[in-house]
């Protein structure tokens, strides 16, 4: 295994400033409105101390703020780090009994709008007795004791906490598929012999409706530690989670907890900050990638960009004075601060962006749950546009129901692509023989962990070139403190690459649709073929650079070329890229056929056809027509949700029609066309015939 030290590169060229300074520093660069009080830069409405209700938050003056960093950074310090505590609990008192939840159901709809985008939001606490426990959740969720469990020990970090104080970090948890997974809201049907199952009267039914998401369930964590010497422990440990079926949307969900975190265990005794939050969510429009909009949030109004689907994120170059919208996939805290204590350089963001995408595993220690987590959801957009398709855990601990499965010693191998991140250290000793295992330090300078030296080792080496012109634009933003253009600097590279990469792909791909002319029996798409897209590789090339002196993934048959293409044939990142990329290709060949069918004249077609052929089209016609016709009702369906939240939230909208609303209406026409014209031709024969005989 190779420890990497790339001389030249961004490092240790003198004593790092430790985080707390390089996140200070960005808030001195990045706080957008300074006239503003503090508590309105935290986003808090104004109003007299005391638990405010839901009316004084719709009430009172919304702030605007487009920069995560000065919100959340300032909101974390906002929770008192002394060593006074105001528990009131004895030895032997659980915690749990002081932080209690709305007393009020939310009703139908507005809990229905209200998991469009999340589920549930849960309070987590640390019992002397049970250990972590998950007591409290609103609103009901269903949820099995195995999964209960899981997302009580992914809510309290393992292993010693660096300070007292809040700290945000974020879990992804599959789905058991022993647990209910409901319908979603636009078909109104629940499986009632699951919920029955699970205990649920039928009156409480409709309030465990959850849509559907991806199989995993996305925890976004405020995690509170202070210290308390009623306890035995010497400290009291509690965490606010907001639970979501959405996935890459860490930027969004860590800025409203970074507001929701503070608030609700300065007012937790009385649980309304919870219930106006979920208000406040129910309020939002439809989720929908593609848009910028402005999301209100207990007081705040932030401006948020949602990209399409596997749409990379970045910040905007050299306007750190500019108020921004939030790339909803990126986390908070920018990549490049962790080129502080040699951690990371651009050498090796280029070694794990190749990591990232020909499916290594990748393990990541951290002291602290929030930068391991934040680096793997980082990780996971290093290669867009190119959808991650394997497994990752932004954190991760030795309870989990497959811990046994990936710590398998070797020869075992981790499952392909898996990135996870813990703050165990059994992790670390239990995982050693992965193949890439990224150590990351906490606190100021270079602190070396027992379990290995801090940063990357890998037994893999970097096979693309390192461009200088990016990497001297990199060095050059971080030397200024200027951390989100330096990150953008990065991105955007990566970017750059992984579009190299695709062209080749991309280039066959549009030799495989269909191009029959077959109105009644048309050709399906042609599948992909590894050895003819090799072919195509080796006679056309690729314009992504290799380095010359790594020979690695070279044999004496094949280039370096082909070996790293053939690799990512066979990740799951392929995988998925191809089932979107054919399903993409399917509907443009199904669109430009269906265009076809409204378009053509049914007797000049007819003209010379057999009856068969004539059968088989009106059969076609027939099918196609009632797969549009259904298509037709789910977005009708969809279409009736949006107008529901946008009537109750801004008044009933214009009304709108799609341009394929009446595609089935005119199927049906060509459809009876076709059979007029058939039993008209039917019925010449048949006189024909008789006159003859």
């Amino acid at each position: 295994m190779e420890h990497h030290s790339d001389g030249g590169d961004i490092g240790l060229s003198n004593t790092p400033p430790p985080p707390a300074l390089v996140i200070n520093t960005i808030n001195s660069k990045l706080k957008p409105y300074p006239n503003l009080s503090p508590r309105a830069q935290l986003g808090f409405p104004h109003f007299a101390p005391g638990p405010p209700s839901a009316r004084a938050l719709s009430s009172a003056p919304p702030t605007r703020s487009s920069s995560p960093f000065t919100l959340e950074t300032k909101a974390l310090r906002a929770v008192s780090l002394d060593s006074r505590s105001n528990s009131t609990h004895s030895q032997n008192q659980p915690l749990k009994r002081s932080f209690r939840l709305p007393k009020t159901e939310l009703d139908e709809v507005t809990l229905k709008r209200f998991r469009r985008w999340v589920l549930a939001i849960a309070i987590v606490e640390f019992d002397l007795d049970m250990g972590p426990d998950l007591d409290n959740i609103y609103p009901d969720l269903p949820l099995s004791p195995t999964l209960r469990s899981n997302i009580a020990f992914s809510s309290l970090p393992e292993g010693d906490m660096p300070t007292a104080g809040a700290h945000m970090f974020s879990w992804r948890i599959p789905i058991p598929t022993t647990a209910p997974v409901l319908e979603s809201p636009v078909l109104h049907q629940e499986p009632e012999e699951q919920l029955e199952e699970l205990g649920v009267p039928p009156q409480r039914r409709e309030s465990y409706f959850v849509p559907e998401g991806d199989g995993f369930y996305y925890g976004f964590v405020y995690f509170v530690q202070e210290k308390n010497d009623s306890l035995r422990r010497g400290y009291s440990q509690r965490s606010l989670v907001l639970i979501s079926h959405l996935p890459h949307l860490v930027g969004l969900f860590s800025n409203i907890l970074s507001i929701l975190g503070p608030m609700h265990f300065k007012h937790a005794g009385e649980g309304s900050m919870i219930e106006t939050a979920c208000h406040n969510i129910a309020s939002w429009p439809d989720p929908t990638g593609g848009t910028t909009i402005e999301l209100p949030f207990l007081g705040s109004v932030h401006t948020y960009d949602f990209p399409v689907e596997g749409q990379p994120q970045w910040g905007t170059l050299s306007k750190p004075n500019q108020p921004q919208p939030i790339p909803v996939s990126l986390p908070t805290t920018p990549l490049s601060t962790l080129f502080h204590a040699g951690i990371l350089t651009f050498s090796k963001i280029l070694l794990l962006w190749e990591l990232v995408l020909l499916g290594e595993p990748i393990l990541i220690f951290s002291k602290d749950p929030r930068t391991g987590s934040e680096l793997v959801n980082h990780l996971t957009n290093f290669i867009r546009p190119i959808i991650f398709g394997a497994d990752f855990r932004p954190y991760y601990h030795i309870h989990d129901h497959d811990f046994r499965q990936i710590s398998r010693p070797s020869p075992h191998r981790p499952p392909p692509g898996l990135i996870v991140s813990g703050t165990n250290p059994l992790l670390l000793t239990t995982l050693k023989h992965w193949p890439n295992i990224l150590r990351i330090s906490n606190g100021g300078g270079l602190m070396k962990l027992d379990t290995g030296p801090v940063g990357l080792t890998s037994e893999r080496k970097r096979h693309v070139k390192k461009d200088a012109s990016v990497a001297k634009a990199v060095e050059k933003a971080f030397a200024s403190g200027d951390y989100i253009t330096c990150d953008a600097f990065i991105l955007r590279h990566l970017t750059t690459l992984t579009e190299q990469f695709l062209a080749p792909l991309n280039r066959y791909f549009g030799t495989l649709p269909s191009i029959s002319t077959s109105l009644s029996n048309p050709q399906p798409t042609q599948s992909f073929s590894p050895t003819s897209f090799l072919a195509s590789l080796k006679s056309h090339g690729t314009s992504l650079q290799f380095r010359t002196s790594t020979s690695s993934l070279s044999t004496s048959s094949s280039t370096t070329m082909e070996r790293f293409y053939l690799r990512f044939l066979s990740t799951r990142n392929f995988g998925l890229w191809l089932q979107r990329r054919s399903e993409v290709a399917e509907g443009e060949v199904r669109k430009r056929y269906l265009d076809r069918l409204e378009g053509t004249e049914m007797g000049a077609w007819m003209s010379g056809k057999e009856d068969g052929e004539v059968d088989e089209l009106v059969g076609r016609l027939e099918r196609e027509a009632v797969l549009e016709e259904r298509a037709e009702r789910r977005a009708s369906s969809l279409l009736s949700v949006q107008r529901l939240s946008t009537s109750v939230r801004d008044g009933p909208p214009p009304s709108s029609s799609s341009p394929d609303r009446m595609r089935s209406v005119k199927l049906r026409k060509q459809v009876e066309r076709l059979k007029e014209l058939r039993d008209e031709r039917s019925e010449r024969s048949s006189t024909s015939g008789a006159e003859s005989d």
